[in-house]
């Protein structure tokens, strides 16, 4: 699948990120790294996963299973303490100019969705969809989003590829480079949840 070709966000990240390393050469090294979720609190700055919680309230946000009723997709998570850690590592003068792609814990999309659901202390009940079913509703946000002549960072039906995916990382290149260290993924959400 060409993600770049179908959504505007990879795309520009893809850019930025070989645009930064471009600029290696006379006297310049650049490193990208490749974050994936990131959750933490940062003093005095509102959450960015605050419209994910409004979402996961309204109901937006379905669980979706495969042909044997079974939850799929996952992703990867890591803290902002432990983005940090990463950032001084990489500042390293003997960190080598490239990508590096980090990460900490491969969680699922249901245990996400549950550990969410818990620390807003929400009965809600997170239905379930099947891969056509969400298309179906991913068709319809892509006419809303038309209609309102905006651009999604997404494109809401391709994206559900991806959502359906496990997109877990290894990053064990990254750790060992970086230096980065252990942190607990699940109380940061826990946290970060908690306080929206």
């Amino acid at each position: 699948m060409q993600l770049t070709e179908l959504h505007p966000y990879i795309y520009a990240s893809v850019e930025q990120e070989m645009r930064l390393l471009a600029e290696n050469g006379n006297g310049l090294e650049t490193i990208a790294l490749r974050l994936p979720y990131v959750v933490g609190l940062v003093p005095g700055h509102e959450s960015a996963w605050k419209t994910y919680a409004k979402r996961l309230q309204r109901r937006e946000f379905p669980l979706y299973v495969d042909q044997h009723n079974k939850a799929t997709g996952g992703s990867c998570y890591m803290t902002a303490k432990q983005v940090g850690q990463a950032l001084v590592g990489a500042a390293n003068d003997e960190v080598a100019p490239k990508s590096y792609t980090l990460g900490w814990r491969n969680i699922s999309n249901e245990a996400f969705l549950m550990k969410a659901k818990c620390a807003l202390q929400s009965d809600i009940q997170i239905k379930t969809l099947t891969f056509r079913e969400f298309q179906a509703v991913a068709r319809k946000e892509a006419h809303e989003i038309e209609l309102t002549g905006r651009e999604a960072g997404f494109e809401p039906v391709a994206y559900t590829e991806l959502l359906a995916r496990a997109l877990y990382v290894d990053p064990i290149e990254a750790l060992d480079v970086l230096d980065y260290h252990t942190d607990n993924v699940e109380k940061a959400i826990q946290e970060v949840f908690t306080t929206l």
